[in-house]
């Protein structure tokens, strides 16, 4: 899991925050609101097997985005955490997708950084 204080914007909600992800990343990922979830706010979608949970967290002086990578799909969130314990052909896929989840949360973290809007 990872996270980036950005500067304090007490104003920004999850609303904006997937506004300004879907302009950012709409052409090249699927950008999901997640509004019942209490845990993440929008997934970064590639495929089934790969994306990233961003979370916006308010406080009263700051503004934190904290991100992980995990599988959207429930079905593939499953397989990956039964993974761990499974065979070693599986092990192929989980190191893979790690490898992924770091590339895109990379991504993720030098927009966040970078963004006017986060300014």
């Amino acid at each position: 899991m990872a996270s980036v204080t950005i500067a304090h914007h007490p104003e920004l909600t999850a609303e904006d925050l997937v506004a300004i992800f879907q302009k950012q990343f709409g052409g090249k990922y699927e950008i999901i609101p997640t509004p019942r979830q209490p845990l993440f706010d929008l997934i970064v979608r590639r495929s089934a097997w790969t994306g990233i949970f961003v979370h916006l967290k308010q406080t009263r002086d700051k503004t934190k985005l904290v991100f992980w990578g995990n599988p959207p799909s429930a079905w593939a969130r499953l397989i990956v955490v039964f993974s761990v314990f499974a065979s070693f052909l599986l092990f192929g896929l989980v190191f893979w997708q790690l490898l992924v989840w770091k590339e895109m949360t990379d991504e993720v973290r030098a927009f966040i950084e970078t963004a006017d809007q986060f300014r």
